[in-house]
């Protein structure tokens, strides 16, 4: 078994620490499925906390339940249905 990784361009971590401090909110919208999506994540600076949510997450909310998910979520991946 072999896995391939594309190294994150150069300067993105600062550039998230520098925006963080600067206290704007940091969003990453990807393709990937979500495991990559939390491993670039971390990698990049973006989530620095457990991530423990399901592909299907967004699928089973309605209404106000999603609206306040998508307004507090940093990670919007690809969903597979």
């Amino acid at each position: 078994m072999m896995g391939i990784s594309d190294p994150l361009i150069r300067g993105v971590e600062g550039t998230v620490k520098t925006l963080k401090n600067a206290e704007i909110s940091v969003v990453m919208i990807t393709g990937d499925a979500l495991i990559t999506a939390v491993a670039v994540s971390k990698e990049a600076g973006i989530l620095e906390k457990d991530f423990k949510l399901s592909d299907n997450m967004y699928t089973a909310m309605e209404g106000m339940q999603f609206r306040e998910l998508v307004r507090n979520s940093i990670i919007f991946n690809r969903e597979n249905m």
